[in-house]
C-alpha cells in the first residue's frame, strides 16, 4: 500500500514538473547528421561531438564510439580538436567537416595504419530559426527552406550575441566535461595519452580557448579541468571572433593566432557588435550570477519550486513520499524539483546578466578606448595617426603608396586601427593585434619569416613556444566573400569596402594549412603499447 501511495506520489510530481519543467526549457538544436561507412573510412578516427545551446552533449552515442575504437587503435598518437566557426548549421556538421577536411587535403585512403585521430564540435552556429519553423509548420522542405532563406539571412547578425555565448558555454562546460570522459576511459594512464592540438576558426576559437582556461571575467569556471591539458602542444585560431582577452595568454604551449586586414567580419561587424553589448562579459555574469550567488541558495530554490508538486498531493502521500526508503533502494535520479530549480536558477541569473552586461559595456568602452589611445599616442604617435588614415576610404590610396616608398614589411592599418580602435575588450583578435589591459601586445611574426625560422633554434620549431604569437596573414587570408582578390589594391580599395564579411572565410587555402602543419612539425609523439 505505502509503495503504491509513494508510486502516485512520484507520478503526481512528475506530471505537475513536467508542465513547470516546460514553461522553462530551452529547445535543443539539431544533432550531428550520421555519415556512412563510406566516410568514416576515409578519415579514419574522425569524431563529431554535437553540443545544445546550453553547451550540453547532445548526442552520446558518437561520444561512446570515440571511447570504443580509440581504445583498440594504440597507433594513435596525436588527436586535433577542430571547431568550425559562425554561420555554420548544427544539423550538417559532418558534411560541413568532411568538406573542410577534404578542401585541407586531409583526407587518408582508407588503408594503412592511422597516428592522427580528429575530434570535432558540432554546434548550431548559424541562424536558422525561420527555416526550423516553417520545416515544421509546412510539409514542404524545399519550399520552406527557399522561404526562409531571405529572413534568415537578414536576422543572422542579430545572432552575433547569442552563439558567441554558445560558444563560451560549450567551451567552459559541455565540451571539457565529454573529452574528460573520453581521456579518463580511453587513457587511465596519463603517461599514455597522446598529443593534443587545438584548431579552431572563428567562434570555433572562443569554444577552444574556454576549453583551456580556469577562469571566465576573472572569476573561477564551475567545472572541472581538462584532463589532458597537460598534453596539449600547441593551438592554430584562425581568424579568432574573440578579444585578447580571451586568448589563453599563460598557455605553457604555442598559441597561434592568425589575423588579416581584410577580414572586414572581425575589424568591423565584431567591434560595432561588442560597442552595443559586450559579448566577452555576458557570459561572466551569467556565471558569476548562477554558481556564485545563486548557486549557494539552490536548496531555497528547491523548496519554492518544489511547492508547486506539493499542492497536487493529499498530506499523506506527501508523508510517504516524504518517508526514508529502505536501506536497500539505489538511490534515485535527481529529481524534478532539483531539475525544475536548475532551471529557475540559469534563468535568474540569465536576466540578471543582461543589466549587468549593459552597465559593463556603458563605462568599459569608454575607459578600454581611452585607454587604448592613451597608450598608443605614448608608444608609437607617427604609427597611430597613420595606421588611423589607412583605414579611409580614398586616404588609404596615398597611405599605401607611401608604404611602398618606404619599404614597409608590414603595412600601416594592419596590426592597429588607429583611432578608430575601441580597445583590448572590444577589438577582435582575429583583425588587430590589440594589447590585454594587463599584458604588452604579443609578437606578430609574416608568414615569411615563419617559413624561414630555423626548427632547431628552439625546442618547438617554433618562435614562440609558450603563449600567444601572432601571424599577419593578409598575404594569404585574402579572398572575400565574393571570391574577389583583396590584396589586390585597386579590389581593396573600391568595391573591397563594400563586402562586410571580407576574407574571414578564407582559411581553407593550402598556405594556411601550411601554417597549420608548422604547429606540429618536428614533434612526434610515442606510440602506445596496446
Amino acid at each position: 500500500m505505502v509503495s503504491a501511495r509513494r508510486a502516485r506520489t512520484k507520478a503526481a510530481r512528475r506530471i505537475t514538473g513536467l508542465a513547470l519543467a516546460a514553461c522553462l526549457a530551452v529547445p535543443a538544436t539539431g544533432g550531428a547528421q550520421p555519415t556512412d561507412g563510406a566516410e568514416r573510412r576515409e578519415f579514419h578516427g574522425f569524431y563529431v561531438l554535437t553540443f545544445n545551446r546550453r553547451g550540453d552533449l547532445m548526442d552520446p552515442l558518437e561520444q561512446a564510439l570515440a571511447i570504443q575504437e580509440l581504445r583498440t587503435s594504440p597507433e594513435i598518437n596525436r588527436i586535433v580538436i577542430f571547431c568550425y566557426g559562425w554561420a555554420n548549421d548544427g544539423e550538417s556538421s559532418y558534411s560541413t567537416y568532411l568538406k573542410t577536411l577534404r578542401e585541407m587535403g586531409a583526407g587518408g585512403s582508407g588503408t594503412g595504419p592511422r597516428t592522427t585521430a580528429i575530434i570535432a564540435v558540432g554546434w548550431d552556429s548559424s541562424q536558422t530559426g525561420v527555416r526550423k519553423l516553417l520545416n515544421d509548420l509546412l510539409p514542404f522542405p524545399a519550399l520552406a527552406d527557399a522561404l526562409a532563406f531571405v529572413p534568415d539571412t537578414l536576422l543572422f547578425p542579430l545572432s552575433f550575441w547569442s552563439k558567441s555565448a554558445q560558444a563560451d558555454r560549450i567551451g567552459f562546460g559541455g565540451l571539457r566535461n565529454s573529452l574528460n570522459e573520453i581521456f579518463t576511459a580511453v587513457y587511465p594512464d596519463p603517461e599514455t595519452r597522446p598529443d593534443v592540438y587545438l584548431v579552431g576558426h572563428s567562434f570555433g576559437t572562443r569554444v577552444l580557448s574556454g576549453l583551456m582556461q580556469d577562469r571566465m571575467l576573472g572569476l573561477p569556471v564551475q567545472a572541472e579541468a581538462f584532463v589532458a591539458a597537460d598534453r596539449v602542444k600547441g593551438a592554430v585560431l584562425l581568424q579568432p571572433a574573440l578579444v585578447p582577452a580571451n586568448l589563453h595568454r599563460s598557455a605553457e604551449y604555442p598559441v597561434m593566432v592568425t589575423q588579416s586586414r581584410h577580414d572586414n567580419a572581425n575589424g568591423f561587424l565584431y567591434p560595432l557588435a561588442n560597442a552595443l553589448i559586450n559579448a566577452y562579459s555576458f557570459t561572466g555574469f551569467e556565471g558569476l550570477f548562477e554558481y556564485q550567488v545563486l548557486s549557494p541558495i539552490q536548496s531555497g530554490i528547491e523548496t519554492t519550486v518544489g511547492t508547486v508538486a506539493d499542492v497536487v498531493t493529499s498530506p499523506r502521500d506527501r508523508a510517504d513520499a516524504d518517508a526514508e526508503p529502505p536501506p536497500d533502494t539505489a538511490p534515485e535520479e535527481p529529481t524534478l524539483r532539483s531539475r525544475a530549480a536548475l532551471r529557475v536558477r540559469r534563468l535568474v541569473a540569465e536576466v540578471l546578466s543582461v543589466p549587468a552586461t549593459l552597465a559593463f559595456t556603458l563605462v568599459a568602452l569608454p575607459a578600454n578606448y581611452a585607454y587604448e589611445q592613451t597608450r598608443a599616442l605614448v608608444t608609437h604617435p607617427i604609427d597611430h595617426v597613420m595606421d588611423t588614415l589607412a583605414q579611409l576610404p580614398l586616404v588609404e590610396i596615398p597611405v599605401y603608396a607611401l608604404d611602398r616608398a618606404l619599404g614597409r614589411e608590414v603595412r600601416w592599418g594592419t596590426l592597429s586601427k588607429g583611432f578608430l580602435s575601441f580597445g583590448a575588450l572590444h577589438e577582435a583578435s582575429g583583425h588587430a593585434a590589440a594589447p590585454g589591459l594587463a599584458h604588452d601586445p604579443y609578437p606578430v611574426y609574416t608568414p615569411r619569416q615563419l617559413e624561414a625560422f630555423s626548427a632547431d633554434a628552439s625546442p618547438c620549431g617554433l618562435p614562440v613556444c609558450e603563449g600567444v604569437f601572432g601571424v599577419e596573414a593578409s598575404s594569404i587570408v585574402r579572398t572575400g566573400s565574393y571570391g574577389q582578390d583583396l590584396e589586390n589594391p585597386w579590389i581593396d580599395f573600391t568595391i573591397g569596402w563594400l563586402d562586410l564579411i571580407g576574407a574571414h572565410g578564407d582559411y581553407k587555402r593550402p598556405e594556411v594549412v601550411d601554417l597549420m602543419r608548422l604547429m606540429v612539425r618536428n614533434r612526434p609523439a610515442p606510440q602506445r603499447d596496446p
